[in-house]
C-alpha cells in the first residue's frame, strides 16, 4: 500500500478528466477494503491485452487512468485513515488525563465530609 501511494502520483501526474476522475471515485468508494479495489484492478487488468504489452510484463502505466487514479485515491486514503486513527488515540488520552486533573482539582478543596457525603449519594 505504501508503495503504491508512492508510485501512483507520478503515474497520474498528468492529471484527468472529469469524467475519469468520476469513474475513479466510483471505483474508490465501492468498497471499504483498499485491498478489494487492488484485488479488483489486477483481475480488470489481468484481463486487458495491454496489461501485458508485447511481453513487456505488467506495467501500471498501461491501465486505464481512471484505474490508476482510484488505486492513488484508495491507496492515500488508507494511510490517511491511519494517520487520523493515530490523532484519535492521542487525542483521547489527553481526554483521560484532563478528566483526570480536573476529577483531583474538584475534590482538592473539599471538606472531607462533603466528599464522604457526595459519595454516598453516588451510591444511591
Amino acid at each position: 500500500m505504501r508503495a503504491a501511494a508512492q508510485l501512483l502520483p507520478r503515474l497520474n501526474a498528468n492529471g484527468a478528466s472529469s469524467q475519469q476522475i468520476k469513474k475513479a471515485v466510483a471505483l474508490a468508494t465501492e468498497h471499504e477494503d483498499a485491498s478489494v479495489a487492488f484485488e479488483r484492478a489486477a483481475r480488470l487488468a489481468a484481463k486487458t491485452r495491454s496489461w501485458n504489452y508485447f511481453g513487456k510484463g505488467a506495467m501500471l502505466s498501461l491501465m486505464a487512468p481512471e484505474v490508476r487514479l482510484a488505486l492513488e485515491m484508495v491507496s492515500h486514503e488508507e494511510s490517511e485513515r491511519r494517520a487520523l486513527e493515530g490523532e484519535l488515540a492521542v487525542l483521547e488520552e489527553a481526554w483521560r488525563e484532563a478528566e483526570e486533573i480536573a476529577g483531583i482539582s474538584d475534590n482538592m478543596f473539599l471538606p472531607e465530609d462533603i466528599s464522604k457525603r457526595l459519595t454516598e449519594m453516588k451510591g444511591r
